[in-house]
């Protein structure tokens, strides 16, 4: 009597297989997210860029308006603060307008959540970060 089986599994080298092809995917995938030119890394370093993108657009948009509002075509701290108030949106609320305490024809702008610092100067020349005097 000749009795067929059925074979319904799969064998041990299909399954090796399958495993060793899952973990290369796998290795692929986890390697382009968080690698040197990662997508993670990519990603932050292009929140950065638009992070002071917007700041100095916020900043070029105020100085602008600050210098046609004042009297002498100069950048006014008082002038400058109502107009960054009205421009900065609600992310980069948190900032601080300073002069400096030697030389009031310079502000600085420093952005808390990025901690990004701009100069201005009264005649509304504008820098990245503190300016030697």
């Amino acid at each position: 009597m000749n009795i067929l089986k059925n074979n319904k599994g799969i064998t041990l080298v299909a399954l090796i297989t399958t495993v060793v092809v899952l973990l290369i995917i796998s290795t692929i995938t986890i390697s382009t997210l968080t690698g040197e030119h990662g997508l993670i890394r990519n990603s932050k370093e292009a929140k950065k860029t638009y992070s002071v993108v917007e700041e100095r657009e916020i900043i070029n948009t105020s100085v602008a308006i600050a210098m046609g509002k004042s009297p002498g075509a100069k950048v006014e701290y008082n002038i400058l603060k109502r107009y960054l108030d009205q421009n900065i949106g609600i992310e980069n609320r948190d900032y601080t307008l300073e002069i400096d305490a030697t030389d009031e024809n310079y502000f600085y702008i420093t952005f808390l959540g990025s901690k990004n610092i701009y100069t201005i100067r009264a005649d509304g020349e504008i820098t990245y970060g503190r300016e030697k005097k």
